[in-house]
């Protein structure tokens, strides 16, 4: 955290900007318009201390240290990370999903298949049934055939020999 003093002219820019105020004018001029808009907020301008400032600087100074530096490395590599892994699994979806839709194809071409099968094999099944009904109906046509036949012979004998 940084002081009024210790603040650079883009600094001191985007704090005027933050409460909406003039941002033109050189560094004499942005401090006594930053101080008197932290007198009005009721707050000391020697003693109030701006988030963020000193990491700005420390970096234009090079002053950032190591640790600073390895914390920024791990937070961008954290980040890159998160990506990578966000990519990643969106082209896992999308391998489950083809993959998915390959495994329906193959399955619903299996049904097909089956059901093919199934009803050729009902269709010949139904052609037995068909013709063992036709036999049936032939052997049932020559049975009451015969029973006709048999039936007008006793009829002849009835007539011609009269009951005792």
């Amino acid at each position: 955290m940084s002081k009024l003093c210790g603040l650079n002219v883009v600094q001191l820019r985007e704090e005027l900007q933050k409460r909406s105020l003039v941002t033109s004018g050189n560094k004499e001029i942005l401090v006594a318009r930053l101080r008197e808009a932290l007198i009005d907020e009721g707050k000391n301008p020697d003693e109030f201390k701006f988030d963020g400032a000193d990491e700005d600087n420390e970096i234009s100074t090079g002053t950032f240290t190591t640790a600073k530096m390895m914390e920024l490395l791990l937070s961008m590599s954290t980040e890159q990370s998160e990506q990578q892994s966000e990519r990643q699994t969106e082209e896992l979806k999308q391998q489950i999903q083809e993959q998915s839709e390959r495994q329906s194809k193959r399955q619903t071409e299996e049904l097909r298949q089956q059901i093919k099968e199934q009803s050729e094999r009902q269709t010949g099944e139904l052609k037995q049934i068909k013709d063992q009904l036709k036999h049936v109906k032939l052997e049932v046509a020559e049975q009451i055939e015969e029973q006709s036949t048999r039936i007008e012979m006793i009829s002849r004998n009835l007539i011609v020999r009269p009951l005792r």
